[in-house]
């Protein structure tokens, strides 16, 4: 889940995950031209028709390959940028909790197990908001992308799907 509380952390942060998640949605846009025409190509030497015109389709796949080769490492920059904000918002956050508690901190813990658990937690969280984060946001907007290019070939398959998408709903157990 997206935990709310973690977000006062964001800052300009918000921007990069949501240009991440338009730079996947784009790579999606290119895999899926990718797929069309080399399954078009596919064809053409499986029956001898041409769907698409093969010179559009030959350069289609080369230029959804590029595509595909720019998005990744667009994401990639993307999601560092974040993680890199992320972190240093929250090593701020704890260095100016533990000054505002002064030495009173120093009676429940050492100063070594502070450093540690805010170390450890900043790592976790760069999980969190560098991989989970994108990722979650994107899986909504791609299955709509995916369905309605589904749509534009035949609009069985994706009612079929439709259907059928309560049995892939994955059931995380209630935390006890």
């Amino acid at each position: 889940m997206v935990e709310k509380d973690l977000f006062q952390f964001c800052g300009n942060t918000k921007r990069y995950i949501i240009e991440a998640v338009l730079i996947n949605c784009i790579r999606l846009v290119a895999n899926i031209t990718f797929s069309f025409m080399f399954a078009s190509v596919l064809a053409h030497f499986i029956t001898g028709v041409y769907v698409f015109n093969p010179k559009i389709s030959y350069i289609l796949i080369g230029l959804s390959l590029l595509v595909r080769q720019i998005c990744i490492r667009a994401v990639t920059r993307k999601n560092n940028l974040v993680v890199y904000e992320v972190k240093q918002n929250l090593r701020k956050a704890i260095y100016s909790k533990v000054l505002s508690l002064g030495s009173l901190y120093q009676e429940k813990m050492t100063t070594q197990e502070i450093v540690h658990l805010g170390v450890e937690g900043v790592e976790q969280l760069e999980n969190y908001y560098g991989s989970y984060l994108t990722q979650f946001y994107y899986s909504f907007i791609s299955t709509f992308v995916l369905f309605l290019s589904l749509q534009v070939t035949t609009s069985t398959i994706p009612l079929i799907i439709l259907k059928l998408i309560d049995i892939l709903v994955i059931r995380t157990p209630s935390a006890s």
